[in-house]
């Protein structure tokens, strides 16, 4: 795999990381309006009736599956996370580039945030960003072949 595809699956994941943990909190706080049976509705004979004891188990079921997701996506994260600051801790020659690099693809940095508050053009952060990626690619490159460490 190359320096910037691994680059790019690990931001894609701290992307997937963010959006489930944003589904746990909204099924968390769905817990707050359970409701049991719903006597407007028109019951079909021979069907299950839902209680709020269904409906709570559902719920506390679907709540340990987000949680599971989630613990599973983290160590997926972490494990990529270090392996970019293995490669990082052999680059010397590009300080600026490598952080910035880092704040994009690791905590889904936003260019024109980082020219905000870097007091940078966003063209020029992009172009820091491009550095720190060469940079990472070619010692990614050697750190990934065998024997390369």
């Amino acid at each position: 795999m190359k320096g910037i595809s691994f680059l790019q699956s690990i931001r894609r994941k701290r992307q997937k990381l963010e959006e489930m943990k944003r589904r746990y909190r909204e099924e968390e706080n769905a817990r707050q309006y359970l409701h049991g049976m719903d006597y407007g509705r028109a019951r079909v004979s021979g069907g299950r009736v839902s209680t709020l004891d269904d409906e709570i188990e559902r719920h506390a079921e679907r709540l340990a599956w987000y949680a599971q997701e989630i613990g599973r996506a983290y160590l997926s994260y972490i494990t990529d996370e270090l392996t970019v600051y293995e490669v990082i801790n052999e680059i010397p020659d590009e300080p600026c580039g490598l952080a910035f690099m880092t704040e994009y693809y690791l905590f889904n940095g936003d260019p024109r945030d980082m020219a905000t508050r870097y007091h940078y053009s966003p063209g020029y952060i992009r172009a820091i960003i491009a550095r720190g990626v060469k940079a990472f690619s070619k010692k990614f490159e050697e750190w990934n072949t065998p024997g390369g460490e």
